[in-house]
């Protein structure tokens, strides 16, 4: 007999979970500078990595998980980034814009003392 789709939905959900609460805690791990350094090269992997763990995270949620930034913290940067268009803190990673995306990192690697390569 073969198994329920409902059941296949619900292990791949958890997988994705896991693997969102393990991106948290790596980015929580790390000093504020080296973790917002790495948020700002994931958010601009190629869209096909957007598919995986870090599409499924909501940007106030990737924010939040940086040592010493909270939720209005985390609004500020989104507002340091774009402006008046900036995304909603509840919008996931994989629904933001490639501009948004590159803004984003801008002002993360800007915060952590990067050189942003972007600009470059």
């Amino acid at each position: 007999m073969e198994r329920p789709q409902h059941m296949d939905a619900l292990d791949k959900a958890n997988a994705v979970y896991s693997q969102m609460a393990h991106l948290r805690k790596e980015l929580k791990r790390l000093p504020q500078p080296d973790a917002l350094a790495l948020l700002a090269d994931m958010l601009v992997a190629p869209d096909d990595c957007l598919d995986s763990a870090l599409g499924a995270l909501r940007v106030g949620k990737a924010l939040s998980a940086v040592r010493g930034v909270g939720g209005p913290r985390a609004e500020r940067l989104l507002g340091d980034a774009l402006g008046s268009f900036r995304p909603d803190a509840s919008r996931r990673v994989r629904d933001m814009t490639v501009r948004q995306r590159r803004c984003l990192a801008g002002v993360l690697r800007v915060r952590a003392g990067v050189e942003d390569r972007e600009a470059a």
